[in-house]
C-alpha cells in the first residue's frame, strides 16, 4: 500500500516553468503547484495510510510480545511513538484537505483512528487552531503554538538549563501532569456531545483487543506510555523546532514573507537523520517550510518543492539548519538556533526587539 502511493504520487519538478526576473517567486510557485494536493485514487489511498500505519504498529506489538530482548522492546516502544507521530501528520493533512477528496469521511476516520484513541482534540477543532488561528499569526502574540510554548516557561531569556529542561518537559513530572490535564480536557470538551461517546468507544477498542489476546505489558508500554509519555515528547520537540520562534520580524508583510523569515528548511542528513525524519518529522513534516508556503501540498510532493525553492528562492534557504540536536556544515542544528535566542540576555533583546 505504501509503495502504491508512493509510485502513483511520483512527481519530477525538474522542468517546472522558472519565475521571470523580479518576480515574486513564492506566488509564480503557488500557482504552478496548485494540482499538487490529493489525487482521484487518493479516494481510496488516503485512507488506507491509515491502515499501513496500523499494520506498522501491529507488527511492532507482536515483535514487543515474543522477544525477552529488552533492546527490542525499547525499539518497539520507540518505533510506536514514531507511528504515532505518524497518524497525527497523517491526520494534519486531512485538516489541511489534502488526504483525499472524501474530506468529510476522511475526517471522521481521522477522528476514529487517531484524535480519540491518542486523546487529541477533535478535528474541526484541531483545523480552527493549526489551520485557521496558526498558519495565519505564526510567530506572533496570538499564535496559538507560541502562546503554549509562553504558557510552559518556554521563552526567551531562561537559563541554558531551563531550555533544556523545557525541550525534554514531557519526561518530566510537571510534563506528565500536564499532558494528563490534556487528555481530560478533550473529554470534557467533547462531554454534551456525540463525539464523548465515540472518544469512550476508540479507546475501549483499542484496550479491549490489548486485553482479549492477553496482551497487558504491550498494552502499557505500546499505548499507555505513548500515549503520555513518549509521542508528546516527540510532538512537543517538533513543535518547538519546526519554526525560528522569537525571530524578530516586523508586522505588516505579506504572508509568505513573515513564513520566509520564520520558518527555516531543516535538513537531517545520514541513517540518524533518517529515523529523525521517519520518527519525529514524519509525512512531509520535515519540510514545514515548504508545507507552510503551500499549505494544500500532499506530503509527498513536498520534498521536490523543497528542492525548487531551494534552487529558485534565496530567502527560503537562508535560515536553513542541518539536524536536529547537532548542526554540521557550517549550519546550527534546528534547536542551536533556537537556544541562542532563549538562553539569556540576547534572548530578551530578540523578544523586546520584535514587542517594539
Amino acid at each position: 500500500m505504501l509503495i502504491a502511493d508512493t509510485l502513483y504520487h511520483r512527481v519530477d519538478l525538474a522542468e517546472v516553468t522558472a519565475p521571470p526576473p523580479g518576480a515574486d517567486i513564492v506566488r509564480h510557485y503557488r500557482k504552478q503547484f496548485r494540482g499538487m494536493s490529493y489525487k482521484p485514487l487518493d479516494i481510496v489511498l488516503g485512507p488506507l495510510a491509515y491502515v499501513w500505519t496500523y499494520l506498522f504498529i501491529i507488527a511492532a506489538i507482536l515483535a514487543f510480545h515474543h522477544t525477552d530482548y529488552l533492546a527490542v522492546k525499547i525499539a518497539a516502544v520507540l518505533f510506536v511513538t514514531g507511528r504515532f507521530r505518524s497518524l497525527q501528520e497523517i491526520g494534519h493533512h486531512a485538516a489541511h484537505g489534502s488526504l483525499g477528496p472524501a474530506r468529510r469521511f476522511n475526517e471522521i476516520l481521522t477522528n476514529l483512528l487517531y484524535q480519540f484513541p491518542a486523546f487529541m482534540p477533535e478535528i474541526r477543532r484541531r483545523h480552527q487552531v493549526h489551520v485557521v488561528e496558526h498558519h495565519h499569526s505564526v510567530n506572533m502574540d496570538d499564535d496559538p503554538d507560541r502562546i503554549e510554548m509562553e504558557e510552559r516557561g518556554f521563552a526567551p531569556g531562561i537559563t541554558p538549563l531551563r531550555f533544556w529542561l523545557g525541550v525534554f518537559r514531557p519526561l518530566t513530572p510537571v510534563g506528565i501532569l500536564e499532558r494528563l490535564k490534556e487528555c481530560w480536557g478533550y473529554l470534557t470538551a467533547d462531554m454534551w456531545n456525540v463525539n464523548l461517546a465515540l472518544r469512550l468507544l476508540s479507546v475501549a477498542v483499542v484496550v479491549g483487543l490489548f486485553v482479549a489476546f492477553g496482551y497487558y505489558w504491550e498494552l502499557l508500554f505500546l499505548y499507555v506510555v505513548p500515549v503520555l509519555v513518549t509521542y508528546p515528547l516527540a510532538y512537543w520537540i517538533a513543535h518547538i523546532a519546526l519554526h525560528r520562534w522569537y525571530a524578530a520580524c516586523e508586522d505588516g508583510i505579506p504572508y509568505h514573507e513573515r513564513e520566509l523569515r520564520l520558518g527555516r528548511p531543516t535538513d537531517f542528513p545520514g541513517p540518524i537523520g533518517a529515523l529523525v525524519r521517519s520518527n519525529v518529522f514524519p509525512y512531509g513534516d520535515s519540510y514545514h517550510l515548504a508545507h507552510s508556503l503551500f499549505p494544500s501540498a500532499r506530503w509527498n510532493y513536498l520534498p521536490a518543492i523543497d528542492a525548487v525553492m531551494k534552487r529558485d528562492c534565496p530567502e527560503y534557504a537562508n535560515h536553513g539548519s542541518r539536524g536536529l540536536f547537532f548542526g554540521s556544515g557550517g549550519r546550527p542544528s534546528a534547536l542551536d538556533e533556537l537556544r541562542h535566542r532563549m538562553v539569556g540576555n540576547g534572548g530578551l533583546r530578540v523578544a523586546h526587539a520584535e514587542a517594539a
